[in-house]
């Protein structure tokens, strides 16, 4: 309305001419025409005369704007739900009104418990109350349901709920043994293969593939050429680590073999000077066997007895170099010397005593010793001990942390040893180092699996 008194109304459709007074006048009687009051912009529920509608107002500038719809237009398409022709549908408002009052008086419902949820009310036939408020407007929409049409099509629904049984215990049995089969027998078989190759890795055969469905078989297929490509794999890897490990322990002796050398041609040097000439030729002679010693193993392990042999060797050459201050004492359990050990292994301990700990003060004693350790028959304890000064304790800290002292100019003969070691017997070799009025060390080797004698297999 654009004045207190004006009224524009627009129609979608056809309307007479009473009901189009009647409308006019309600909204005339309703609406606050001083243009000061305001109206919430929500649906609410109606009643003009004998006719029921859904009337929204709303407040503009010095007007009201608004609409309205029958009742009857919003429930029409409820109508086609089939209740039997004794259910029905309504609009309910909050004041209590009701689109169709005289269907809930006749039969004596009670909607005063409200839509929240459903229930049954009436004097003597039973309906099923269901409703649901509006979010746009103050009403709501109620179903009023016969209690007998709710049940009206469970005999119908009994009958085949039972015939969907019946097909079911039928067709059960095939099912399962189709199931079984082709998916649960095939996937069984995949599983524990897979737990024999977790338990006892990579097998020498492979999964039959005889399974009927196309899926598994290309899922056993697909496995099988899986499997194959690892075996070739880790036999790639294995073949390359022990190219790499041969590479390096052949690295390690040659460095080895010119040290020790070096420090003979030394001792052979300061008895030139002396002019000591039958001191030469033993020399020579103590040269000779250890060239032979060299030549002889060109490989990775020797026996116990050898090596123990080449040290004593070792040792007349340097008594050559010190008379009369420096001795050895060997001792060795029964059984012992065929155990397998890199070459120059104890030498090189004996080498670092005579360079050492070699002294005018007293007599150098190195004392070597091989036994088995008492709760471990199996492994060989080995023992090189001198009555020297020690280890200095900077040197036998960065020994027991297994530093390489070799970068730093000193115990390149210690790290050589420690790193063949460890490439051929790996965590089963250890050493440790300490003094004991002199300085101790001690390599234990676990033998077990071992093969002994030089030409034994290492990796």
């Amino acid at each position: 309305m654009t004045e207190p008194d004006d009224l524009i109304q627009v129609f979608a459709g056809s309307l007479g001419y009473g009901e189009k007074s009647s409308l006019g006048s309600y909204v005339r009687a309703v609406l606050p025409l001083s243009g000061n009051g305001t109206a919430e912009a929500r649906w609410s529920l109606t009643q003009v005369e004998e006719m029921y509608y859904l009337l929204l107002t709303r407040k503009i500038s010095s007007g009201y704007v608004g609409a309205w719809i029958n009742a009857e237009k919003v429930l029409s398409p409820l109508q086609l739900v089939n209740m039997d022709g004794k259910g029905t549908y309504l609009l309910a408002g909050l004041d209590g009104l009701l689109t169709d009052d005289h269907v809930v008086q006749a039969k004596g419902l009670d909607l005063s418990r409200g839509f929240a949820e459903y229930y049954l009310s009436g004097r003597e036939d039973a309906y099923l109350v269901v409703g649901a408020d509006s979010t746009v407007g103050d009403f709501s929409l109620v179903a009023l349901i016969p209690d007998e049409s709710v049940l009206a099509d469970m005999p119908y629904i009994k009958r085949v709920l039972l015939w969907i049984v019946f097909m079911a215990l039928l067709t059960l049995p095939a099912g399962l043994i189709w199931l079984n089969r082709f998916i649960l027998n095939p996937l069984n078989r995949i599983v524990e293969f897979m737990k024999g190759i977790g338990a006892e890795g990579l097998p020498q055969t492979r999964l039959a593939n005889d399974v009927a469905t196309s899926e598994f078989q290309l899922i056993v297929s697909t496995f099988n050429r899986m499997l194959d490509r690892i075996e070739k794999l880790k036999i790639d890897v294995y073949e390359e680590k022990l190219s790499k490990q041969k590479a390096e322990l052949k690295h390690l002796q040659l460095q080895v073999k010119p040290h020790f050398f070096l420090n003979a041609l030394n001792i052979i040097h300061s008895l030139a000077q002396l002019g000591d000439c039958a001191k030469i030729q033993e020399m020579i002679q103590y040269l000779t066997n250890y060239f032979r010693y060299v030549f002889r193993t060109n490989t990775d392990l020797v026996t116990l007895g050898e090596e123990l042999e080449y040290v004593r060797n070792y040792i007349g050459i340097e008594q050559l170099r010190f008379p009369e201050r420096l001795d050895c004492r060997i001792e060795v359990e029964s059984g012992l010397l065929d155990v397998p050990i890199p070459p120059l292994t104890i030498q090189s301990f004996v080498e670092n005593s005579t360079k050492y700990a070699v002294s005018l003060d007293r007599p150098l004693l190195v004392e070597i010793g091989v036994r088995r350790q008492d709760d471990r028959p199996h492994v060989a304890e080995i023992t090189i001990k001198d009555n020297g000064e020690g280890f200095a304790a900077e040197i036998l800290d960065k020994l027991r942390r297994g530093e390489d002292l070799s970068r730093r100019g000193w115990g390149i003969g210690i790290s050589n040893v420690r790193r063949r070691l460890e490439l051929l017997y790996g965590p089963r070799a250890q050493i440790s180092f300490f003094n004991q009025d002199g300085a101790v060390v001690v390599i234990s080797l676990d033998t077990k699996g071992m093969e002994s004698g030089p030409d034994a297999a290492r990796l």
